[in-house]
């Protein structure tokens, strides 16, 4: 880590158990988005997904939309893992997490708003039992 630079750092595994807790450094970059656009980068955090062996595929799609017939905007999406902020138009979107090669859902967001101008991060998480969850953040 440098100085000047921004991070966010989350904590993902579990507390008894496997994966053990550990800190999941993420580094920022806080660059505004072109107008009319939102910035988006998701985290794969949610360590307890069965079937999957730590990874999914995650669509990214306008509300409602059915996902049978496309493909996923992340294949193979391992945890732990961040992917890139990714300029998207501001809007509605709705995002899914499958069990990996399925299209079988595991976390769905509902209806999330990218409002113009603002920087996102997704985060999957576990959450009691065999449950999960989506988390959406605004960064700036």
């Amino acid at each position: 880590m440098s100085g000047g630079a921004f991070y966010t750092v989350l904590a993902v595994g579990v507390l008894s158990g496997t994966p053990a807790l550990e800190p999941l450094p993420l580094t920022d970059n806080n660059t505004a988005p072109a107008s009319g656009k939102a910035k988006l980068r998701l985290v794969h955090a949610a360590a307890k997904v069965p079937g999957t062996n730590g990874a999914v595929d995650v669509y990214i799609t306008a509300p409602g939309a059915d996902i049978s017939g496309v493909s996923a905007s992340i294949s193979g999406f391992k945890y732990k893992e961040a992917s890139p902020r990714k300029e998207v138009a501001a809007g509605d979107y709705q995002v899914r997490i499958t069990l990996p090669g399925t299209k079988t859902v595991a976390i769905d967001t509902g209806k999330a708003t990218l409002a113009a101008g603002k920087i996102y991060t997704g985060i999957a998480l576990d959450t009691t039992g065999s449950t999960f969850q989506a988390v959406l953040l605004t960064d700036n």
